[in-house]
């Protein structure tokens, strides 16, 4: 999965994009802010990525939200998008950033 992948999901998580499926111009700061935060996700997750797949652990950052997130498929599905989510409206809604947070927890667990 790409950073636009993981960051279209956590959006639509947070109900922020439009019908068409384009974030709406006055979401341009938390688009700018997405790269960096997916990037602490990846370092957060590369431990439990490395247990996954049975490798050393490595933590290989993102530069642009179109390159692909090197941590397995399942991480980048079913965690990353709601800790992104989480961080992303933590400033906007605390009960929905908690819950994302709640969420992104158990995800993690659950693996």
């Amino acid at each position: 999965m790409t950073g636009t992948d993981i960051y279209n999901t956590a959006m639509d998580l947070c109900a922020l994009r439009n019908k068409s499926g384009a974030i709406p111009s006055d979401c341009s700061d938390l688009t700018q802010r997405a790269t960096a935060l997916i990037n602490i996700l990846i370092a957060e997750n590369a431990y439990l990525d490395s247990l996954i797949k049975k490798q050393a652990l490595t933590i290989n950052p993102i530069t642009e939200l179109s390159k692909t997130v090197e941590l397995s498929e399942l991480i980048c599905a079913a965690v990353l998008p709601y800790g992104l989510a989480c961080l992303l409206i933590q400033n906007e809604d605390t009960g929905e950033a908690m819950f994302f947070k709640s969420r992104y927890e158990f995800e993690k667990a659950k693996i």
